[in-house]
């Protein structure tokens, strides 16, 4: 009950303050001078529709400098240029450029690769360790590459020196 008799007050003195608002704005003849602006406005102009674009149908020559006109016309087509071809596999170490020749390269049969899969299981199996252990087979260009050599010898001479 006490909340209905703070709301109707509330009401009331918002009520209030709404009368008073409009006489004071009565008084200063706000909404008359609104109206004459909004009438005295100047109307949105519309922007005149675009002139169509006309293309000149007459074919003039075209005017150049004399050091150019002189020359024949260029002729365009395609010119075949014949460039060095440098092979793709070129590889620099040490200041001076290799070739690595594919020629000399030996592939490990199916046989071998089985056996060596089995070997690893095998030494893995053996190895009884608490952390997991992973195995991952090589491929041909790790094996024949020469990078684990070349990181061997890096590691042996950090470890050891």
């Amino acid at each position: 009950m006490v909340a209905a008799v703070a709301a109707a007050s509330y009401e009331d003195t918002r009520r209030k303050r709404m009368e008073e608002n409009k006489k004071r704005m009565e008084a200063l003849n706000l909404h008359q001078l609104s109206q004459s602006l909004h009438k005295s406005s100047s109307p949105i102009s519309k922007p005149s529709p675009s002139k169509p674009r006309t293309v000149r149908k007459e074919l003039v020559v075209v005017r150049r400098s004399g050091r150019v006109a002189n020359l024949p016309a260029p002729i365009y087509k395609e010119v075949l240029i014949d460039r060095v071809i440098l092979p793709r596999n070129r590889i620099s170490r040490g200041g001076y450029n290799m070739y690595r020749d594919y020629s000399k390269r030996v592939y490990a049969s199916d046989e071998a690769r089985e056996e060596a899969l089995e070997k690893a299981e095998k030494l893995q199996s053996d190895l009884d360790s608490d952390h997991p252990i992973f195995i991952k087979s090589m491929l041909q260009s790790h094996v024949t590459g020469g990078f684990w050599l070349f990181k061997l010898c890096l590691f042996t001479k950090w470890e050891f020196a």
